[in-house]
């Protein structure tokens, strides 16, 4: 954390505030939250998930199955988010001097989220920060969470090409991704080709 806490002028948002360092009398305790809404874990992934957790319940951490809040709603906001700012101008500049994959894969996004107008996008930022309170409040009881990077393993390259279907179920299964993207208020650390986040 101490790494994370340095400044940085290409930072607009950092803050001079040093990780706070409090002593804990009982165990950490983890969520450990492993039903992907829309998602089937692969079952390579359930494996790695549950190795991580019996890691953790060795080493002293306390494991306790919980799913953070409004966790599919966080992954369909980071959606529509990026799609409405990308439609402001990364969009026509894919348009302009992308190459045909990069068209195709973003040509399947768009009918996987909504384009929002003005007061839409507005109430989407502020549904946004009210997610991100209801985390940071989750993480009062559960400092860790632990989840998949993942659903699935690495999908094939080109997996993107094959349009809106075949880009939805990616989405899906990518969705911690995307949830702790609008939602978590803290870094995410992910290892390995597949595995989990923490």
């Amino acid at each position: 954390m101490n790494v994370l806490s340095v400044g940085d002028p290409r930072d607009p948002w950092w803050v001079p505030v040093p990780p706070l360092q409090q002593p804990r009398c009982a165990p950490l305790k983890v969520a450990l939250f492993k039903n992907l809404p829309d998602t089937k874990l692969d079952p390579d992934v359930a494996e790695a998930l549950r190795k991580a957790a019996t890691w953790l319940s060795d080493a002293g951490y306390q494991v306790e199955e919980a799913e953070p809040p409004h966790f599919a709603e966080a992954a369909r906001l980071w959606r529509d988010l990026l799609m409405t700012e990308a439609e402001e101008g990364l969009l026509s500049w894919i348009e302009k001097m992308g190459d045909d994959p990069i068209k195709c894969s973003v040509n399947a996004m768009k009918p996987n989220s909504s384009r929002l107008n003005l007061q839409a996008y507005v109430r989407g930022q502020a549904r946004r920060t009210t997610i991100l309170r209801e985390w940071r409040n989750f993480f009062q009881t559960y400092p860790l969470l632990l989840l998949p990077i993942s659903g699935e393993k690495p999908f094939a390259i080109d997996a993107d090409q094959a349009g809106p279907e075949a880009m939805l179920r990616t989405l899906n299964a990518q969705s911690p991704m995307l949830a702790t993207a609008a939602g978590s208020p803290r870094p995410v650390w992910a290892r390995g080709p597949f595995g989990v986040q923490s």
